[in-house]
């Protein structure tokens, strides 16, 4: 296996540049169209999907699920479909960026319906899918793919491609936020999690699997979303170059800087690499928070609103130590 320092020297030597037509042409759609036709498309991709998932699924969610009656419940969810759109278009991420930022801020909600609520494996993972189609494809359709994810993009696009594309690389990052994942959960169902629940959501029906789980599996099944944080977090970063005027503005001479400007530059004056890592982090900490203490209060029946945000720190703390992993193993 070629060492990371041999690969960063070998890429060192090619001089980053933004040069070069995308892989896959952009859409020539009027720039003002593009925003909204996406979000068209997805929603009504989401609203088919579903009505064609519920009965195939028996209805399984609609058992656990709050009666909306209050006219802001579904606008709120509208809003916030919406605004997953518009994070993903005005940060310029592409359509694997938005599949792997989906399983990470959606899964941890599925998981919950059926860890204490026996709603079916396969219903939560066609749900879950639904939910990662519904936000992606657009993106495929109307934005080209990012070089960090595409294996044809040429090296000078690309910075430590080698390492991006490495497959013991991969697969040690993949296993190592899954582990960090399972661990973290497997940790609370040993301690405070399980009377936490009780406390706070009226109608669990089973806490079996909490009690009963071993840490292997878990690491199993947090596999996916292991992927999605090397997918959202690690490339990315890793393959991020400033173009000129990044270059530009993160210039520091101290002798002429002002009091301000070494203030900035002594906060904010980290790598690019670590920049983009710790933007990435906290739109996951962000997104992942808010969707999954939304939906578990929102739809759930008997959900308290403590108990929705108890359940979604647990995932942003997870999603923290990845980061901050992430960040020592770029480094080292």
């Amino acid at each position: 296996m070629v060492s990371r320092k041999e690969m960063l020297q070998r890429d060192s030597a090619v001089v980053p540049t933004n040069a070069g037509k995308p892989p896959i042409p952009a859409s020539r759609l009027p720039a003002l169209l593009r925003f909204p036709l996406l979000a068209f498309i997805s929603l009504s991709i989401h609203t088919f999907l579903y009505e064609f998932v519920a009965p195939l699924s028996n209805y399984e969610l609609s058992k656990v699920s709050r009666t909306l009656t209050e006219p802001w419940q579904p606008a709120a969810f509208l809003g916030f479909k919406i605004l997953e759109l518009a994070v993903g278009w005005y940060l310029k991420f592409d359509y694997i960026d938005l599949a792997a930022l989906t399983i990470l801020t959606h899964g941890p909600f599925f998981y919950f319906l059926t860890t204490f609520y026996q709603i079916t494996w396969t219903t939560s993972a066609t749900c879950l899918s639904v939910d990662v189609l519904a936000l992606a494809l657009p993106f495929q359709l109307l934005r080209p793919k990012a070089p960090a994810h595409n294996a044809a993009a040429p090296k000078s696009a690309v910075p430590n491609k080698d390492i991006i594309n490495d497959v013991s690389i991969i697969t040690l990052n993949i296993v190592l936020a899954a582990g960090i994942y399972a661990v973290t959960v497997y940790g609370s169902y040993s301690t405070w999690l399980p009377a936490f629940l009780a406390s706070h959501f009226d109608g669990l029906r089973s806490f079996e699997i909490a009690h009963t789980t071993v840490l292997p599996s878990l690491i199993a099944c947090a596999i996916p979303l292991g992927w999605s944080a090397r997918t959202f977090l690690f490339d990315p970063s890793t393959a991020a170059q400033p173009n000129l005027g990044d270059i530009k503005k993160t210039a520091f001479n101290p002798e002429t800087a002002s009091l301000g400007e070494t203030f900035v530059h002594n906060v904010w004056g980290w790598s690019f690499r670590t920049k983009v890592l710790l933007r990435r982090v906290g739109v996951l900490l962000a997104m992942q928070g808010a969707n999954c203490w939304m939906r578990t209060f929102v739809t759930i029946d008997g959900a308290e609103s403590a108990g929705a945000a108890g359940w979604a720190a647990l995932w942003v703390a997870a999603s923290a130590i990845v980061g901050i992993v992430y960040g020592w193993v770029g480094d080292v």
